[in-house]
């Protein structure tokens, strides 16, 4: 088990990334077997190694999306969840 923290440009809204009722962030935690939890700087991402990787790039993925002033959906978060699972991302 493998803690890594993500930080956060202050200017997105973690609202918006975690959806209501946290259910944006609950669907990468339930689809990478990982967990998600908010810190002052920034995101908290654990579980197995292989699995934190791929929320964190899951996560920069949608937060890539907010930052262009779109809304995250969850079609959008299971694209980057696929995106990332099968092309390791976007790069």
């Amino acid at each position: 088990m493998m803690q890594r923290t993500m930080e956060i440009d202050e200017s997105l809204n973690l609202k918006d990334l975690f959806g209501s009722f946290d259910s944006n962030i609950k669907l990468i935690e339930k689809a990478l077997g990982v967990t998600v939890s908010a810190r002052e700087d920034g995101l908290k991402i654990s579980g197995v190694e292989e699995n934190v990787e791929k929320a964190e790039q899951t996560l920069n993925v949608l937060i890539q999306i907010l930052s262009r002033g779109e809304i995250i959906d969850e079609q959008k978060i299971l694209y980057a969840i696929t995106m990332v699972q099968e092309n390791g991302g976007f790069d």
